[in-house]
């Protein structure tokens, strides 16, 4: 730093001069952002919510308006090319290049071990230094060698590029933080996939991310079954949340919301002792002779028919099935049929313990029917969401009287 500026103003070189000024901010920059590091990291920081990240994005928001404002200063030092001695002007510019090198790989390295953000981007920043001061040279030597204004104008163009680069790199995702902007559309992705891959049956409504300095926090809204248990979900959410901060270790915190499950597609099933819509439902499920089959599909009926109850029809051993053991299985075996079809809700006015309990397990949702109420009424309360949901069967300890 202070070797490009003496060198610039003692042999009438600008852009020296102008290297020199960049240097110099990107010592105050290194100054700032180790202290930010500090105070993010210390005990002080941790006495907050959500810490104090967040300065990190403000000094090097800080910094990229420093660097346009010494850019500002400077263009008009760039107009005029050096007339001093070429072999000191070349060796001023020079020497500093293997310095930026061992301050660029020590900072890349701070960066990764503090897993610090702005550290990381000031590396970046002292690559581009790098680079750019190269090209400074380059311009310089071409200049002096072919004595072409237009050479010497290129290693000026070289050293403003630079500027903005590093200005650019320093305030660009500082700013997107700071407005919470999405800065890595690829982490969402990223969050989203990772979710998929830690639970099955899990709808992923949306997914919100903020970035503060080095970290990132979440929230995830998801979707889960209707017969999920609070303790279910809660279950769910915290295995979510190590799976989830485990794979990606930017990730300081994730919140998970939970929203009230809503299906775009029922299969239901109405019990009827008629193979008519207009007929009333039957009292006993597993005794009914016809089922109706709805399906809905975005809250309309698209598809509706009925279907004979088989278990009902037979032998002489079949038709007694309100007796014995084959009557306990009824139910049971009503259910499974059902969830092999792919059913998803039932309506019922009574039903056993067995069935009610297989439904549950094959998260059939089990819906309370009006005695009296037709078919066609029944689905109609359903799709407006006027049917109650049974938490229990209406037969409780029927089973009992079966066993021997």
């Amino acid at each position: 730093m202070a070797t490009r500026i003496i060198i610039g103003v003692e042999y009438n070189t600008p852009v020296l001069v102008v290297e020199g000024y960049h240097a110099l901010v990107d010592t105050v920059i290194s100054g700032a952002i180790l202290l930010v590091v500090y105070i993010v990291r210390s005990r002080y920081a941790s006495r907050f919510q959500y810490g104090l990240y967040r300065l990190e994005d403000v000094t090097a928001f800080t910094v990229a308006v420093l660097i346009l404002v010494t850019l500002a200063f400077s263009l008009g030092d760039l107009r005029s090319p050096p007339t001093g001695n070429f072999y000191v002007i070349i060796a001023g510019q020079t020497v500093t290049i293997p310095f930026l090198l061992g301050v660029m790989y020590a900072k890349k390295r701070a960066g990764e071990l503090l897993n610090s953000s702005s550290l990381r981007a000031d590396a970046a920043h002292m690559t581009v230094d790098v680079i750019e001061s190269s090209a400074v040279v380059a311009g310089l030597i071409l200049y002096y060698y072919t004595q072409l204004v237009g050479m010497y104008y290129i290693a000026a163009i070289s050293a403003v590029f630079g500027l903005l680069v590093a200005a650019y790199e320093a305030g660009y995702d500082s700013l997107k933080s700071l407005l919470d902007l999405p800065r890595d559309e690829e982490l969402m992705d990223s969050i989203r996939e990772t979710i998929k891959s830690c639970i099955d049956n899990v709808e992923i409504v949306d997914i919100k991310v903020r970035w503060a300095g080095p970290v990132v926090f979440s929230e995830a809204l998801l979707r889960m079954h209707p017969l999920k248990t609070i303790d279910e979900a809660g279950e769910i959410c915290s295995k979510l949340e190590r799976c989830v901060k485990e794979s990606i270790t930017e990730i300081r915190d994730i919140i998970f919301r939970l929203e009230p499950s809503h299906r775009n597609y029922y299969k239901l099933v109405v019990p009827a002792d008629e193979e008519s819509t207009e007929a009333e439902i039957s009292h006993h499920f597993a005794k009914a002779k016809y089922y109706y089959i709805a399906e809905i599909r975005n809250g309309r009926l698209i598809n509706g028919f009925f279907i004979r109850n088989n278990f009902l029809a037979g032998s002489e051993e079949t038709k007694k099935a309100g007796r014995g053991q084959l009557g306990l299985l009824l139910g049971a075996r009503i259910a499974e049929y059902f969830h092999n079809n792919g059913v998803t809700d039932v309506v019922v006015t009574n039903i056993g313990e067995i069935a009610f309990a297989l439904f549950l397990r094959h998260q059939i949702v089990v819906w309370k029917g009006v005695e009296g109420l037709s078919v066609t009424d029944t689905v109609g309360r359903f799709l407006n969401g006027e049917l109650e949901r049974l938490r229990e069967p209406t037969s409780e300890a029927s089973w009992e009287k079966h066993v021997v």
